[in-house]
């Protein structure tokens, strides 16, 4: 060939003759003859990106088509991948442009590459499998054809460089799931990461660590590896899981508990998996798991129209429930009556609607609370005088709204809200009256002495007004007295007024009741038993009550026949 230009391509042919005459030898040479050279002249460059691969890499191939010749080549390129990797479908790039359906096991159809024109053919494939020489090799096949001057279809082929690509011959693949990826607050759920050695060495140390979002906690005691219990492990400190043989899986599940309200509704869980291989260390992260957290906003809170109040009197209460979720809860309000209370008939209203009949006792269902409602629930309590017993304790009240709403996964949640506590102290006098009386028998023409001390262990002035009993006939109350001053007889209907009786204060009534000559022994012991009725004011309004004496029974004594 001349070293003309790539189109000028000739073929030099010249011969030449040795002879000899006698010692003499020379050489004779003919002329030159110039045969042109017709047809492409084609070279295929190839070269791999990257230069290393891992299980389910990319490797994108490159071949550069260059014709050097002199005629415009058809050409089709052949590339059958080595074992191991895959062709991505429609990845066909000639110089840009996607070339789609084409394979190249099959054929791709390059189609013409003119006189001095460079093409570039680009396509991809993925790692699938580890080969045992773990190295990759791939070398295109370009087959062509091209027409001569005199209409003469000539058929070639030409091979590109071969491309090496290395294989890391081991691969760790750690794959991560949730049990439930929408949770509420009180949940427990199952976190599972599942380990495959899908590499031909064996991996050495591996650990897991999953560090939690705020929120989140482990469950103690709750690894389970490879469906062995593991109570022992703390995951908190990360989960070690030891030599991985090759083709080996390892599945590990902790229990996790949602403890709190996240940072934000929607939660990123990931682990951290660490390993040698062949002594050198590696670290790889799972895949991550959204979990969303539905935490309703369902709140109530209470007020009372009364923050002290009399024995006898009633208080109001009103409870706001407010949904401030994005969605509907169904609910049902309890806890309304404070203990020592009774409810009032048919003061209950809902949203300023009466609701007649019935109890409170048991709750109210407040049916369907729409996201964004607010729900106003109002009643009245009755503070009943057995209330005083109790020492005037206060009137405690927190009521409870109860909820359910239903998570995107078919499960019912139920969850409450309780109210801020109202307190109501008690005002009101408390009344006792303690009797007794000496001797401790009825004797003709003689006196017993009776003694009455009624107390006010109460917090209000009290207006007192004592009833003693009536006694039978043939006997007679005698020097009635008020804290030991003499006062005015006084009959068992109209009793004896003591006045007000302050807080702590206490006032005796005592007489004497004298046993005359009886003609009737009908009744052989004289019973007694004292009352007092009093009245007290507050804001207005007056209340009473009545206290009772402990019951005394006095024997006659007998009279000799």
């Amino acid at each position: 060939m001349t070293p003309g230009g790539a189109r000028d391509i000739m073929l030099l042919n010249q011969t030449h003759v040795r002879f000899s005459s006698g010692s003499l030898e020379q050489v004779a040479y003919s002329n030159t003859v110039q045969t042109p050279l017709i047809g492409p002249l084609l070279t295929a460059s190839k070269h791999a990106t990257p230069d290393q691969l891992t299980l389910g890499q990319t490797v994108t191939y490159t071949l550069t088509i260059a014709n050097e010749g002199n005629r415009d080549a058809q050409v089709t390129v052949f590339d059958a991948l080595p074992e191991g990797l895959a062709f991505i479908p429609n990845s066909v790039l000639r110089d840009g442009s996607p070339i789609p359906g084409s394979k190249p096991a099959t054929g791709i159809s390059v189609g013409t590459v003119a006189v001095g024109a460079t093409v570039q053919l680009v396509f991809q494939a993925i790692m699938i499998a580890i080969p045992n020489t773990r190295v990759f090799v791939n070398q295109a096949h370009l087959a062509y054809r091209f027409a001569t001057q005199e209409g003469r279809v000539v058929t070639e082929a030409v091979q590109s460089n071969p491309v090496t690509t290395a294989a890391v011959p081991f691969q760790l693949h750690a794959y991560a799931q949730l049990s439930s990826v929408v949770t509420f607050i009180g949940d427990a759920l199952y976190y599972d990461v599942i380990l495959k050695n899908e590499g031909l060495e064996p991996i050495d140390h591996t650990s897991v660590a999953t560090p939690l979002p705020a929120g989140f906690a482990f469950v103690p005691g709750s690894v389970i590896m490879n469906d062995v219990h593991a109570a022992w492990i703390d995951p908190t400190a990360g989960i070690p899981v030891g030599t991985i043989a090759p083709g080996a899986t390892v599945s590990i599940r902790v229990g996790l508990r949602v403890n709190g309200t996240p940072a934000s509704a929607k939660t990123i869980i990931q682990s951290v998996v660490q390993y040698a291989v062949n002594n050198e260390p590696y670290s790889t992260d799972t895949n991550s798991v959204e979990v969303i957290v539905i935490a309703p906003s369902v709140s109530v809170g209470l007020t009372t129209n009364r923050l002290t109040a009399p024995v006898g009197s009633k208080v109001t209460y009103e409870a706001v429930i407010t949904n401030g979720s994005s969605f509907a809860v169904d609910a049902v309000l309890s806890d309304l009556l404070p203990k020592g209370t009774t409810y009032v008939p048919d003061s209950l209203r809902m949203n300023g609607n009466i609701r007649r009949g019935g109890t409170i006792s048991n709750g109210i269902p407040l049916g369907t609370l729409l996201a964004g409602s607010r729900t106003v629930i109002t009643y009245q309590v009755l503070i009943p005088p057995a209330t005083e017993a109790a020492g005037l304790q206060p009137i405690l009240n927190r009521v409870r709204v109860t909820y359910t709403f239903r998570l995107p996964d078919g499960r019912v949640i139920e969850q409450f809200a309780q109210s801020n506590t109202e307190v109501t102290n008690l005002i009101g006098p408390i009344l006792s009256i303690t009797a007794s009386a000496h001797p401790a028998e009825f004797v003709i023409d003689e006196s017993i002495y009776y003694s009455f001390i009624v107390s006010n262990t109460g917090n209000w002035d009290a207006d007192v007004t004592f009833y003693r009993s009536a006694y039978p006939p043939g006997f007679e109350l005698r020097n009635p007295r008020v804290n030991g001053a003499s006062v005015a007889y006084f009959s068992a209907d109209e009793g004896l007024s003591l006045g007000l009786l302050p807080p702590d204060a206490s006032i005796r009534v005592a007489y004497l009741v004298f046993c005359a000559e009886l003609d009737d022994w009908e009744h052989y012991e004289v019973a007694t038993r004292c009352m007092a009725r009093y009245v007290y004011e507050y804001d207005g309004s007056s209340y009473s009550g009545i206290c009772e004496a402990n019951e005394l029974v006095i024997p006659i004594e007998e009279q000799d026949e």
